[in-house]
């Protein structure tokens, strides 16, 4: 479901130019590419760090995002092909909210240029039907994670305190497909 808002300007008796912005409510879950990677721990022992040899693992998968809701602003230029039918190419940018589909209860969100085209048939006054395609290549998202663990060790003759730290990062890159159907109406 979307709310649109927008303008059209007519540029000559065929072509016109506008702008919009809607907010959409999604369904549906996407399939995300993914990797996760173990950079390099550190562990500090008595107050003194210790360099730990490099220990990078890089681990392909894939992740299923849900996107919960959008909203975009983008500008469009068309061309009516008769009196009732028009064509128009549109672009701007998307932001998103996803939420994962992994048991994580992390969301991620995400902007990225959107591009698209779409139809109109004007069926009585100002109200038409229209249908729309729309793709939007999401910036990167990226979840980082701390873990770290201490350890205390004891002998008669010496104390160590030692804490180890590893991050791993995940980036995920996604990309939406919508198509919209749509009624719409024209203030004249």
């Amino acid at each position: 479901m979307s709310l649109t808002v927008g303008v059209k300007y007519p540029v000559s008796e065929h072509v016109y130019i506008g702008t919009q912005l809607d907010g959409s409510l999604h369904q549906g879950t996407s399939r995300v590419a993914g990797s996760s990677t173990v950079l390099p721990s550190t562990s500090i022992s008595n107050g003194v760090p210790i360099p730990q040899p490099p220990a990078t693992a890089i681990i392909s998968r894939v992740t299923s995002f849900s996107p919960e809701w959008s909203t975009a602003a983008v500008a469009m230029i068309g061309t009516k092909l008769t009196e009732d039918i028009g064509i128009y190419a549109l672009g701007g940018v998307t932001y998103a909210q996803f939420r994962r589909e992994d048991g994580d209860p992390k969301r991620g969100e995400g902007v990225g240029p959107t591009v698209g085209a779409g139809a109109e048939y004007r069926i009585y006054g100002g109200w038409s039907l229209s249908a729309e395609y729309r793709f939007t290549q999401f910036d990167p998202i990226t979840n980082r994670t701390r873990s770290s663990a201490s350890s205390f060790l004891a002998s008669p003759t010496q104390s160590s305190t030692g804490i180890s730290s590893t991050v791993v990062s995940e980036k995920f890159t996604s990309d939406m497909h919508v198509a919209r159907f749509g009624l719409k109406y024209y203030f004249e």
